[in-house]
């Protein structure tokens, strides 16, 4: 699996990934309400994309994985709690 960022050409693939997860998802017993459907919304997918916060797993030529995560805040998590030389030699725990 290629893990690369998403691109606006990708938001049509992305949606219909999601939207399969949900109806997936909506069919297991760990969901209380069932109907996970519309989660993330078109705007959340939309600004990760602009942000460049969006990843998407491509594997023979199609999205088999997808997530937001804000690669700023991981960063400065992971220096905060793994360097601790850069925090006075303290960990932040």
């Amino acid at each position: 699996m290629i893990i690369r960022y998403a691109e606006e050409k990708n938001f049509i693939e992305l949606r219909q990934f999601y939207d399969g997860m949900c109806k997936v998802l909506s069919e297991k017993d760990f969901l209380p309400e069932g109907d996970k459907g519309g989660f993330p919304p078109d705007e959340m997918i939309k600004d990760a994309i602009k942000e460049r916060n969006q990843f998407i797993g491509i594997e023979d030529g199609r999205i088999i994985a997808a997530y937001i995560m804000n690669l700023a805040n991981v960063f400065v998590k992971s220096l905060f709690i793994d360097f601790p030389i850069f925090f006075g030699g303290k960990r932040a725990h």
